[in-house]
């Protein structure tokens, strides 16, 4: 029988119920416990029968043992960023995480830290990079890339040929067509279609077709 390997979950939001329920699913681990990175954590406090065990002081004592894995449930992409980006440093293990509906073809290149949930697809010859949330349902069609830290909501679909920068979030239920290239730290409303490339970085875009809307 293959042994199930610890990890530690760092986030208590929303995004960690989904979390929880995904390695629960997969079999391969047993939930330590969680790690809260507001300043005023509750160490009562348990999510899903799972306790919190610590605040981010903690979680550098933690990465001192180099046995556990970790899974960042946190979907704002610049908060997980910086925490990637100091796991990595800290050496910490950070492996790829899959529902067992999800589909990734075998010819998939990806870094780490990636997360891909219920139904999501992703198909060939697709370039990922590392610390990418893909949602429930979304869809990353052949020959296209998503580089770092971004997240697809469910329902989101990245059409074939194209180019998702880092630090973006693809609504849920929108579509960015074929061909497009999409720069870093883009926000795509939910529902909206992207028909052009967009190339002004730190924007929010809505609708169908997609126009910029100003940043409040």
């Amino acid at each position: 029988m293959k042994r199930k390997l610890s990890c530690i979950i760092i986030g208590t939001g929303g995004h960690s119920r989904a979390v929880i329920s995904l390695l629960k699913k997969s079999k391969n681990y047993i939930i330590e416990g969680l790690i809260d990175i507001s300043s005023d954590f509750d160490l009562s406090e348990k999510i899903l029968d799972y306790p919190v065990i610590g605040g981010q002081d903690f979680l550098e004592i933690l990465l001192r043992k180099k046995s556990n894995n970790y899974f960042l449930a946190i979907g704002e992409n610049h908060i997980r960023r910086d925490i990637f980006n100091f796991l990595v440093q800290n050496d910490a293990k950070l492996p790829n995480l899959f529902d067992p509906y999800s589909f990734v073809d075998k010819s998939v290149e990806y870094g780490k830290g990636n997360i891909f949930f219920h139904n999501s697809f992703v198909g060939p010859s697709v370039k990922l990079g590392s610390n990418n949330i893909f949602n429930t349902g979304c869809v990353v069609e052949h020959n296209s890339s998503v580089s770092n830290h971004c997240h697809l909501a469910p329902n989101s679909v990245i059409c074939g040929n194209s180019h998702i920068d880092d630090l973006c979030f693809i609504g849920a239920n929108s579509t960015v067509i074929n061909n497009i290239m999409i720069s870093s730290e883009i926000k795509l409303g939910a529902g909206s279609t992207v028909t052009k490339s967009i190339k002004n970085k730190s924007s929010t875009y809505v609708g169908s077709p997609a126009k910029e809307i100003e940043n409040k």
